[in-house]
């Protein structure tokens, strides 16, 4: 389930960096805020080298056809980070925060929320720091949450699978199709996903437990706690979006490559289910699903 366009090679390099360079003159000569009347709260992170290109995937959300009420940037160090990076300070000149939090690693996205709001009937919207996000995409995704607004939604999902009672291989698993509302699904948060308040209050109820069972892989923690807590998961359509784009050259190495390539979601995987007490039982897909 590659985010990328699908389109040939060449023409994908030529669109993407089009779209790069209109992020730049959008960033440097545009006055128009960040935010505005949908009523979320968008978050993300980053970190070292991806502090000089999440400074594309934000003007990517700033220049969507709907603004969230919110939109935080949680990193170590606030201000360095715009001295480092002026895409980043003026973007915060046009309504974007960027707070400090501690290093929860990819669980920053969306734990330093909960620590600072509490759970909230105001739905957290998570992005990765490396996608350039078609115009619609938090359109699309403020449009589930009032169809299904007690889920926790996405546009990516993979499909967890068992070898009998065991779980099977995070590298073995398929795709779920679109608007599968299972307990298998497994959202992966990075592409666009909508944490409701019944989800926020549980994520908040075992606190930093993550840090134990699951570092690297808020993707795990998330998707388990969901499940533990009764909280609906489903995928959404992304066939209205339009293409999604990867910044160059930031696929490789660091938790993709510790957490799929070398078998972390499976060792953080099987320590948050034990953790959690879930068992193949809880999977179980009921009639429709």
């Amino acid at each position: 389930m590659n985010m990328d366009s699908t389109a040939p090679r060449p023409l994908r390099v030529a669109q993407k960096g089009s779209r790069i360079l209109s992020l730049r003159a959008r960033n440097r000569f545009s006055k128009a805020p960040v935010t505005g009347a949908a009523p979320v709260t968008v978050s993300l992170t980053s970190y070292g080298p991806r502090m000089a290109v999440v400074g594309h995937t934000l003007e990517s959300l700033a220049s969507g056809s709907v603004l969230p009420a919110r939109m935080i940037l949680w990193v170590d160090d606030p201000e360095r980070a715009v001295q480092e990076n002026p895409m980043l300070g003026r973007l915060r000149s046009r309504g974007l925060e960027i707070a400090a939090t501690p290093d929860y690693r990819s669980h920053k996205k969306y734990f330093p929320v909960l620590e600072q709001t509490g759970p909230s009937e105001t739905p957290i919207v998570t992005a990765d720091d490396d996608i350039l996000y078609p115009r619609t995409w938090l359109e699309g995704l403020v449009r589930a949450h009032r169809e299904y607004p007690g889920h926790f939604l996405g546009y990516r999902a993979h499909r967890l699978a068992f070898d009998d009672d065991e779980l099977a291989p995070y590298s073995s698993w398929g795709e779920t199709p679109v608007e599968t509302h299972s307990p298998r699904a497994f959202l992966t948060t990075g592409a666009g996903a909508v944490y409701p308040r019944a989800l926020q209050e549980a994520l908040v109820e075992r606190g930093t437990m993550f840090q134990t069972v699951s570092p690297r892989a808020d993707d795990v923690w998330v998707n388990a706690v969901a499940v533990a807590a009764g909280v609906p998961k489903r995928r959404i359509g992304i066939g209205h979006l339009g293409a999604f784009y990867t910044y160059p050259r930031t696929q490789g190495g660091g938790l993709h490559t510790h957490n799929v390539s070398e078998g972390g979601n499976d060792a953080q995987l099987r320590a948050t289910h034990a953790a959690l007490g879930l068992t193949a039982a809880d999977f179980a897909e009921t009639e429709g699903m």
